[in-house]
Parts: C-alpha cells; structure tokens; sequence
C-alpha cells in the first residue's frame, strides 16, 4: 500500500492470486455526508422496530445497563479500564521526559507493556458485546456504503463492489479484507503499524531491549520474555543450548514432561531397591 493524492493504493491479489491493483479514493465531504445519512436513516430504522415491533435490540446505553445487571462489564470494570489509560499515559510521559537510569526506563516500558495488555483483555471482553447494538449494525451498514463508493480499480476507476450485496458475498476474498483493512484505516484511524509505534515499544527497540520484530532480546540479543527468561521463537522457556525448560529451568521434552533419569524407589523395612512388579494383562 502507497498513500497518493488521489486516494491510497491497495497491493493485492484476486480470485486467481494474480496482482491485483486498487484504490481506496479519498474520503470527501460529500461522501462522509451520505455514509452519515445512511447510517441516520439505518438506526432510526432500528430505534423504530424496537418501539413499535418489540423487537430485541438494545442501544449501547441499554447494552451497559444489561451488562451490569448481569455481572459480565460492571461499574468496577469500567473504573479499571479508564484508570489502566491514566496509568499509561502517566507512564508514558515518564518515558518522554527522560532524565532516569535506563534500568529505570526500562522497567517503566514492560511495565506499560503489562497494563496495555491487561487493557486490551478489558477492551475485547467489552466489544464483543457492542456488535449487538443499534449503533454498532448502523455504522456497518454505513461502513459497507463507504466501502462499496470508495474502492476502485487502480486501472480504470470502475468500483471494484457492484453493491452492497455483492461486498457481502465476496467479503472473505483476500481483495475484500485488503480493502476493508485501508478502508478502515482512513475511517477510524486504524493503523497496521499501531503495536510498533507504542512509545514503549518503539524505546525498547533504540536500546536494544528489543529486536526489529518488536520481540525482547537480552544483551546476547537472545529472546526472552517479561522476566528475562529465555524462549524460543514460539515462545517457550529454553535453556543457552536451545533445549527445552520449564520457568524455572528444569528440563521438560516437547511435551512438557520432566526430562530426568529415573531411580528406583527404596523399601521402607530392607532398604534395598524395590522391583516395579507390573502386571501383564490378560488378552482375550
């Protein structure tokens, strides 16, 4: 993907998984101001059938009553989640500001780190409910009219959706996903590059704390994980020659199971080794 002035550019591939080129045109005005109009006109349509046909759908004000009421995102969720966001951006400031050992710094970073994915468990238990709202159907529907008048073929402008219906048939294609990805980009702000361009990450990676993948390293440039344990590249614990350990560096196979030599257990009254006295089982 390039960004151009008339519109952003999408490398991707059709049915066949021959090049394909696309365009995501520029979200004007006028085209903003008609996506907003259907999704006015889509959740007046809902807000309608809920009164009138009592049909169950909720707005997200109802949607946070009804999860409270049932214990799944409560009042105390909801105090966690804004206070992890103060937290980092005090955290975050810290980082900016310098002036501290880099030990210090350091510590402060993997600790963001920590609370930013303790957020986004927060964030992913709320949103999975969100998509039930009227607001939420709306805004897909207006992001569906967006996607059908935005994206066009790079080589003669023509939309690459005939309509709507035809988005939704075809929206698990790799050309679809390309363009819902850059489309949503520009609508909301999304960014593929958003992970490394946290202040944290991007600090630990100036100071070697880091590797180019965004994933901790120690002074050998090997991997680790939050406590300096080294891992693997899938993320299990090793020890310096690459073998398989548990978190506390006791030697496991594959499969997780304790790699030692074993001993005869010893006879409480001789003293002496016992013999496992196994019983072979009887085929029938």
């Amino acid at each position: 993907m390039s960004n151009q002035k008339k519109g952003i550019t999408i490398l991707t591939v059709d049915t066949d998984g021959k090049k394909l080129e696309l365009t995501a045109k520029p979200l004007g005005y006028k085209v903003l101001q008609e996506a907003q109009m259907v999704y006015n006109v889509e959740l007046t349509s809902l807000i309608k059938r809920s009164v009138l046909e009592d049909a169950q759908l909720l707005s997200r004000q109802q949607l946070e009553q009804y999860l409270d009421n049932l214990g799944l995102w409560t009042e105390d969720d909801n105090r966690q989640f804004l206070h992890l966001q103060l937290e980092l951006r005090s955290l975050e400031l810290q980082l900016k500001e310098g002036g501290i050992k880099v030990s210090e710094a350091k510590k402060i970073a993997l600790e963001m780190k920590t609370k930013r994915a303790v957020l986004l468990v927060l964030y992913n238990r709320r949103a999975q409910f969100d998509g039930i709202t009227m607001e939420s159907i709306a805004d897909n529907k207006k992001f569906k009219f967006l996607i059908v008048n935005c994206i066009v073929v790079a080589e003669n402008g023509t939309p690459f959706f005939a309509s709507v219906d035809d988005y939704e048939a075809r929206q698990n294609e790799q050309a679809a996903v390309d363009a819902a990805t850059v489309l949503a980009g520009q609508l909301y702000g999304y960014d593929e590059d958003t992970e490394a361009n946290l202040i944290e990450n991007k600090w630990l990676k100036e100071f070697n704390f880091a590797d180019k993948q965004g994933r901790l390293v120690n002074k050998d440039n090997k991997l680790v994980d939050m406590d300096g344990h080294l891992i693997d590249k899938d993320g299990r614990f090793v020890d310096k020659q690459g073998k398989f350990v548990d978190d506390r560096g006791r030697p496991v196979d594959e499969s997780g199971n304790f790699v030692v030599k074993t001993k005869p257990f010893i006879d409480d009254k001789t003293g002496k080794p016992l013999v496992s006295k196994k019983r072979k089982r009887k085929v029938v």
